[in-house]
């Protein structure tokens, strides 16, 4: 099954833009795996828009990071999209 471009371009935008933040956070994916008590693999899935990070995922990967509260908001309004993208073409999809 492919992805809806849309919920592809959200994901892919999420990720870009978690992975810049912890960038100039300096932190390492595996530092922030730790910081948010997630894997390392689970962050570097998430920031190669490989896995769909729920909006509890990003909340965490966020506190972690100390994103200022305006940009939170605005990634986890992506987040929410994203999700609600997916899911919704999962359910046409599954309908045939």
């Amino acid at each position: 099954m492919t992805i809806e471009p849309d919920t592809q371009q959200s994901r892919i935008d999420l990720a870009g833009t978690l992975r810049k933040l912890r960038k100039a956070a300096g932190l390492s994916g595996e530092r922030l795996a730790v910081r948010c008590a997630m894997s390392q693999s689970k962050i570097s899935r998430i920031e190669s828009g490989k896995a769909l990070p729920s909006v509890l995922d990003v909340d965490r990967i966020l506190t972690a990071l100390e994103v200022p509260a305006d940009v939170a908001s605005e990634l986890l309004a992506l987040t929410r999209r994203a999700n609600v993208e997916h899911t919704s073409w999962r359910s046409v999809a599954e309908l045939g």
